[in-house]
């Protein structure tokens, strides 16, 4: 389990993992942008992520979207072994964490607003949904689109398969170790016990993970972390509104959003600071 709580990734570095999630420049395994790219794009959690399941999508006047269920048998291929999150019952049936979690209506588009260089581009996660699943607007199945996010050629991901997924993916991404340290240090507070001393200090709480095989260092990131990025997407507008995005968080109380809120307005930017006074 993460030994902290998630913090989103500053819109540059979001810009920069939204470049290389580009599916027309097939940067990424398949697999593995499906997964981040769906993170990223929709703020499901990970176990929710896992479970993805090619009829969960539907079209709606011509737009895609994503419906997280209330309850879904689970159907991952675990090779004769039950789901580490799901009831081990004959049925095994999925359940997102919170009640709010099911039902969302989530839209899956081809763009996003980069509030790093003000202006809408390209995203292409409906192009990758399509793709990887095989659905279209016509309903008509296409050959080779898979049922469920792939991992170890079964049906289904791990929590700690997308977490890895995520990791790699940053770090082929080119998002700085160094910079995402900053960034962490910046928005993290020291765990304290009862008795209010220190238990942890942020610098503890920063994960070491070294560096991947071409010698890159990793970044610490995780799936939530993509949460709480597209929670603080929602939130960077001048007045968010806190009913509609709850509807696509799956949050229960407005009070949990002003976070992302305050994630939004106290990201650094230094051509923009300088002008400031």
């Amino acid at each position: 389990m993460p030994s902290r709580t998630a913090i989103p990734l500053h819109r540059r570095r979001q810009a920069v993992l939204c470049s290389h999630l580009n599916p027309r420049e097939n940067n990424v395994n398949q697999h593995k942008g499906m997964g981040v790219h769906l993170l990223l794009g929709t703020g499901i959690r990970n176990d929710t992520c896992g479970h993805t399941h090619r009829d969960w999508f539907s079209y709606q006047e011509g737009e895609l979207y994503l419906q997280v269920p209330a309850e879904d048998k689970c159907r991952k291929d675990t090779r004769n072994a039950v789901c580490g999150k799901c009831d081990p019952s004959e049925d095994r049936p999925f359940y997102p964490k919170t009640p709010t979690g099911g039902g969302r209506m989530i839209h899956i588009g081809n763009s996003y607003y980069d509030y790093s260089s003000d202006e809408r581009r390209y995203f292409g996660l409906r192009d990758r949904v399509e793709s990887y699943f095989g659905i279209s607007p016509q309903g008509e199945q296409e050959i080779g689109g898979f049922e469920m996010i792939q991992a170890n050629s079964n049906n289904g991901a791990s929590i700690g398969t997308l977490n890895k997924w995520v990791r790699e993916v940053c770090t082929s991404a080119g998002i700085s170790k160094q910079e995402r340290k900053i960034r962490l240090r910046k928005e993290l507070v020291p765990k304290k016990g009862e008795n209010g001393n220190i238990v942890k200090t942020v610098d503890e709480m920063i994960a070491n993970n070294g560096t991947d095989d071409q010698g890159r260092p990793i970044p610490d990131v995780f799936a939530h972390d993509l949460r709480a990025t597209y929670c603080t997407q929602l939130c960077r507008v001048s007045n968010p509104n806190y009913s509609k995005i709850m509807s696509k968080t799956g949050h229960k109380n407005e009070e949990t959003l002003y976070r992302y809120v305050g994630f939004a307005s106290d990201e650094l930017d230094p051509s923009k600071d300088k002008n400031m006074f």
